[in-house]
C-alpha cells in the first residue's frame, strides 16, 4: 500500500500550523509533588499509588528496577523491595501544574493546557525566535522557567503536538531541548513505536496495538480510519490523524484565572504552632477584607507552607457555596493547616483564593421551586381522592394488581 498523501488545503499553508513547544514534566507532577514535599524521597525509589492498589507514576530510580504505571503495588515490591509507596496528591499536582503554565505564560502569549495530570503543556513558537535567540532557545526558556518553579521538565519543538511530546519525553534532560521540523519530523513520528513511548496514548491501548502487531505510528497511519474508530478511542484516532499529516487543530489559548494571594515572609522561620496559627488568622482576615471590597466569593482556597529545609507543602480546598464572611473561611484556612504539619520552620505562608464568583450563589436541586409546588398540588389532590374512597382512619397504598378487575388494588394500613 503506498503511502498515504497530505492534505493540504487551498492556499497554502496549514492554517494554525507553526513550531509547537511541548513542555513535559519529568518525572510526573504526581511524583514531583512529593518531592516538594518531603525532599529525602528524591535519593530513593518512590511510586504513587491509586487507592484502589494500581500504580499511577514512578521515579526514574523505579522505573529502573521495573517498576511500571499499571502494577499492582505487590507487584511493584516484588520488582523493588525497597520502592517507597505514596498516596496520589491531585490538589497539590494541580497547584504545581498551574504554578508552570504562570510561568510558560511569560514566555509566550499563547499556552494551551494539555493534561495536568503528566504536567504537559504546549506553546506556540511562532514569532518567538528573534524574542529568545532562535527556536531551540523558547525551549531553553520554558524548562528554565519550570526550574524556577522548582519543576523537572524537558521540552521539544516540531510541528505538530504530537510529535513537539514524543521529543520532549524521549530527549535527556540535561540535553538542549530536541527540533525536528518538516520532512525529517514527519520520518521520526513514522518511525515511533507504540510499546516503548506509546506518546498520547493510554497504556492500554497501547498493549493492545502491540498484540496486533502494530508497533509503529507508521503501521498505524496504514490501517482505515473506520476500523480504527470503531474498535478504538479517540486517543487512537488522533495518533492517526497526525501519522496522516492531517492538519490539527490550533492551540486552544490558556489564561490565568482571577485570584487573591496573601503572603506572609519570615526568614527567622516560624516553629511555635501558635505563632503559626495566629498569622494564618490575620492573612485570613486581609483575605477576607479583599473578598468583601470586590464583592466576592471563592470556592477554592489553598494554602501553602514553604520551610526553610526546602519542603513545601500544599493543600488545597473546595466549598460550596463559596466562602465569604471571614469565620467559614477561618475554618477552612485552619483545616489545610492541621493537614499540612510541616516538620521544620516555615519561613513563606502563601493563602491563596480562587475560583471566585457572587457570594450570593444557591445551589439549585433538580427540580426548581415551580416544579416542587406542581408535584405537591398533584400529591395533594391524590391523597383527597384517596380519603374520599376510602375513608380517613385508612392510610392506602396502590399497587398492580392481575388479579383485580381494572389491574390494581389498594393495601390498606390502619392509622392515620
Amino acid at each position: 500500500m503506498g503511502r498515504p498523501s497530505r492534505a493540504q488545503p487551498a492556499g497554502g499553508a496549514l492554517p494554525g500550523t507553526g513550531p509547537i513547544v511541548a513542555v513535559v514534566c519529568r518525572p510526573a507532577l504526581l511524583v514531583q509533588t512529593w518531592w516538594r514535599a518531603d525532599p529525602a524521597l528524591s535519593a530513593t525509589p518512590l511510586a504513587i499509588a491509586s487507592p484502589d492498589g494500581h500504580i499511577l507514576a514512578a521515579c526514574p530510580l523505579a522505573v529502573q528496577t521495573g517498576v511500571q504505571p499499571g502494577q499492582q503495588v505487590a507487584q511493584a515490591r516484588l520488582r523493588c523491595p525497597e520502592v517507597r509507596i505514596r498516596p496520589a496528591d491531585h490538589e497539590a499536582a494541580l497547584t504545581f501544574y498551574e504554578r508552570l503554565l504562570d510561568a510558560l505564560a511569560t514566555c509566550s502569549p499563547v499556552i494551551e493546557a494539555a493534561d495536568s495530570v503528566a504536567g504537559v503543556a504546549y506553546i506556540d513558537a511562532r514569532g518567538l525566535s528573534r524574542l529568545w535567540g532562535g527556536i531551540q532557545g523558547v525551549g531553553r526558556v520554558a524548562v528554565g522557567l519550570a526550574s524556577d518553579r522548582g519543576l523537572r521538565a524537558g521540552a521539544g519543538i516540531g510541528p505538530t503536538r504530537l510529535v513537539a511530546l514524543a521529543l520532549a519525553r524521549t530527549t535527556p534532560m540535561d540535553a538542549e531541548p530536541a527540533v525536528l521540523l518538516d520532512g525529517a519530523a514527519d520520518t521520526f513520528l513514522r518511525n515511533l513505536s507504540l510499546a516503548d513511548l506509546a506518546p498520547g496514548l493510554t497504556s492500554t491501548a497501547a498493549r493492545t496495538l502491540h498484540e496486533l502487531g502494530i508497533s509503529t505510528v507508521g503501521v498505524l497511519a496504514e490501517l482505515p480510519r473506520a476500523g480504527i474508530a470503531l474498535r478504538f478511542g479517540p486517543d487512537v484516532l488522533t495518533v492517526w490523524h497526525a501519522a496522516r499529516g492531517l492538519p490539527e487543530p490550533p492551540l486552544c489559548p490558556w489564561a490565568p484565572p482571577a485570584r487573591l494571594v496573601v503572603t506572609h515572609r519570615d526568614e527567622d522561620g516560624l516553629e511555635d504552632w501558635t505563632i503559626l496559627e495566629a498569622v494564618l488568622l490575620r492573612m485570613v482576615e486581609q483575605l477576607a477584607g479583599q473578598l468583601q471590597a470586590r464583592a466576592q466569593a471563592t470556592a477554592t482556597l489553598s494554602l501553602s507552607l514553604r520551610c526553610t529545609d526546602g519542603a513545601e507543602h500544599l493543600r488545597r480546598t473546595r466549598h460550596w457555596p463559596p466562602l465569604q464572611a471571614t469565620p467559614p473561611l477561618i475554618a477552612a484556612a485552619l483545616e489545610l493547616l492541621t493537614g499540612s504539619r510541616p516538620t521544620s520552620p516555615v519561613d513563606l505562608v502563601d493563602l491563596q483564593a480562587s475560583d471566585l464568583g457572587m457570594p450570593n450563589t444557591v445551589q439549585h436541586g433538580l427540580w426548581d421551586d415551580a416544579a416542587r409546588d406542581r408535584r405537591g398540588e398533584r400529591l395533594a389532590a391524590i391523597l383527597q381522592t384517596q380519603a374520599r374512597r376510602h375513608g380517613r382512619s385508612m392510610l392506602r397504598r396502590w399497587r398492580p394488581d392481575p388479579l383485580s378487575a381494572d389491574g390494581w388494588s389498594y393495601d390498606g394500613v390502619a392509622g392515620e
